[in-house]
């Protein structure tokens, strides 16, 4: 689960201030409109999930929006990271292409494509290998903020059909 909502029956007050004083194995800070809460490691892993939350009042309840993503300085660099890999690996096929077309080389100069697919593959192992690390992150944050409203009503992808079903951890 990635992003979800979930309605409460507390004012926004309420609800910000219970996850502020019951976070005591989480990171809390408010950034403008938003509670961020990650769960405090003792290793470098910029790939962890971090819980982005809006709160607002609706119809004299309050809904949550969760959002479980990487830092936002790690999703840019990794698009651009991809990105310039991209363009370098269709630069160097068309290259080679080129030069086995105009000066007759032989086929093996395609072996300079693999580095950036190489590279390529690398950014995604690394990805995923952080990820895994932090497999259990997910897990633990989204039970602790689930246990924090357990009368709370987890409103899912069908909910846009106007079904709701309880929350119960």
């Amino acid at each position: 689960m990635k992003n979800f909502s979930i309605k409460v029956p507390l004012t926004p007050e309420q609800v910000k201030e219970r996850i502020k004083n019951e976070n005591e194995n989480f990171d809390y800070e408010e950034d403008y409109d938003q509670i961020i809460i990650s769960k405090p490691i003792w290793y470098k892993n910029d790939f962890a999930p971090i819980l982005h939350l809006k709160i607002y009042d609706s119809e004299g309840e309050t809904t949550a929006d969760g959002q479980l993503k990487m830092k936002t300085w790690v999703r840019t660099f990794m698009f651009f990271w991809f990105g310039f890999l991209g363009l370098a690996t269709i630069a160097i096929f068309f290259g080679t292409l080129d030069e086995i077309n105009k000066e007759g080389k032989p086929i093996t100069e395609f072996k300079y494509v693999l580095f950036p697919i190489g590279m390529i593959l690398g950014g995604i192992v690394l990805i995923e290998f952080g990820k895994f690390i932090a497999r259990n992150n997910t897990q633990e944050i989204l039970d602790w903020f689930f246990k924090l409203f357990p009368n709370g009503v987890l409103l899912t992808n069908e909910q846009s059909q106007n079904q709701q079903r309880k929350f119960s951890r």
